[in-house]
């Protein structure tokens, strides 16, 4: 369709502080504090960590700094290893409809470049807002074929959203991140077979989106001119990636909120997100029937396709990498623990025989009724088969969406949970309040330099 990068370039343009409602203000607010608890986890438990530290070392001089960690690096390097560790654990925001991770390549760019520039608190969050109505527009246009053809959309979607937040920061007119997106379309890259194998890798999908949407405003920042339909031209994005792109997605939006970054969920398990309702339904059944897992005879779950394809076809995992893409692991975990967080998922807690043995007892099959609700809700039942009889447990959505919310309070207490005791109680309040204070920030501060472990 003729015109929608100009389009696009337009909107990304248009975003201003001052005009946007109340409800859009505080979301890009939350989504910030959101992405750095998840870094935070990612930094303390995720698996590709010490071999991406090697490969970006840091130091005491660069140019910004390097999330869990009290060394600094180059700008491209510093949002490779912050958006890497924003997806490492499974624990980053999203959005249902285009199945995109986008807080975790956005918001690395607006923090590292808004701080190093100098710039505001309202136009680190206006870069903010940009780059998610850019990165969903996208990635809901070409949904679901997109996945279905293996494309992990943080990836090849990711680098549109963080050249917008970029170019936004680097205060390039409309025609300059027309530019920069243009050439994002040249870097993206991201393939689900890393759901099947070498899942440690999976994260470097949303560090490279963030370091490829960087590198492509800076290059338009000095002149450069991507190409011009790099969306819409014959052998464009959307042809190249998807089998069907619903242009509507990207010239009108979503409908349904005012800016897209309110249509972002929030995680609270460090898993998959097509596992997070199964991962709810157990914890009831641990809350409400306390039941022995011995007597429990078997677990039958019903959902749609694509959590079938995505997670249900381990049942005995030997890394984290693996649990959190392992719906019968996690409900198990859920209920016989009554919880399911970073630590349920350490090398000591996978060999639980108690939890594996209910593990191999948990059969996923796909649902009529779950397949017709997705992806306007993931819809899973859930029938548990007792010694003394059965109990059938329904949910369409699990907490974090916008139809099933989680609270400021329980967003703050997400943060404190993923900074544990690596970090001093007093700076993780010192980090919450310093991201609630952004709106009226006269210049960003250093977030991810709060964030240092212990």
């Amino acid at each position: 369709m003729e015109g929608v990068e100009r389009h696009l370039a337009s909107v990304a343009a248009s975003v201003r502080w001052n005009e946007l409602p109340d409800s859009t203000r505080r979301e890009s607010v939350r989504a910030v504090l959101d992405y750095l608890a998840a870094a935070i986890a990612g930094y303390r438990f995720g698996e590709i960590r010490p071999a991406l530290a090697r490969v970006v070392p840091g130091d005491l001089r660069g140019e910004a700094s390097l999330i869990g960690s009290k060394k600094r690096a180059s700008l491209s390097d510093a949002v490779l290893f912050n958006g890497t560790m924003g997806h490492a654990v499974e624990m980053d925001d999203g959005e249902r409809l285009g199945a995109a991770h986008i807080g975790s390549v956005v918001v690395p760019v607006a923090l590292a470049l808004g701080a190093h520039l100098g710039r505001s608190g309202p136009e680190v969050l206006e870069a903010i807002v940009a780059g998610y109505e850019v990165m969903v527009r996208i990635s809901s246009a070409v949904a679901p074929s997109h996945t279905i053809r293996g494309f992990h959309p943080t990836g090849y979607c990711g680098t549109f959203g963080a050249a917008t937040a970029a170019a936004r920061l680097l205060r390039l007119p409309e025609r300059g991140i027309h530019a920069a997106l243009g050439t994002a379309g040249l870097l993206g890259a991201g393939l689900l077979e890393v759901d099947r194998s070498g899942q440690m890798m999976k994260p470097l999908h949303a560090g490279r989106a963030a370091e490829a949407g960087l590198l492509a405003a800076r290059l338009a920042e000095a002149g450069a001119e991507g190409p011009v339909e790099i969306l819409s031209g014959p052998r464009g994005f959307g042809q190249a990636v998807a089998d069907a792109v619903n242009w509507d997605c990207i010239m009108a939006g979503r409908t349904d909120v005012p800016w897209a970054i309110e249509a972002r969920y929030i995680k609270p398990y460090p898993t998959c997100r097509h596992i997070h309702v199964p991962i709810d339904l157990g914890l009831r059944v641990h809350r409400e029937l306390h039941p022995r897992a011995e007597d429990i005879l078997s677990i039958h779950i019903s959902t749609y396709s694509h959590a079938l394809r995505e997670t249900g076809q381990i049942k005995s995992p030997v890394t984290a990498a693996m649990a959190r893409f392992s719906m019968a692991y996690c409900v198990a975990s859920a209920i016989v623990r009554g919880s399911l967080t970073n630590e349920d998922l350490m090398p000591e807690a996978l060999r639980d025989d108690t939890v594996l043995a209910l593990a191999q007892r948990v059969q996923v099959t796909l649902g009529e009724k779950q397949e017709a609700g997705y992806p306007e809700g993931r819809p899973n039942a859930m029938r548990v088969e007792l010694a003394d009889g059965s109990v059938t447990l329904e949910a369409k959505f699990p907490t974090g969406e916008q139809e099933n919310p989680l609270s400021d309070t329980g967003l703050d207490q997400k943060v404190r949970t993923c900074c544990g005791s690596a970090i001093e109680s007093t700076r993780v309040e010192q980090l919450i309040r310093a991201v609630r204070a952004l709106p009226e920030a006269a210049v960003c501060p250093d977030l991810p330099a709060i964030c240092s472990v212990n």
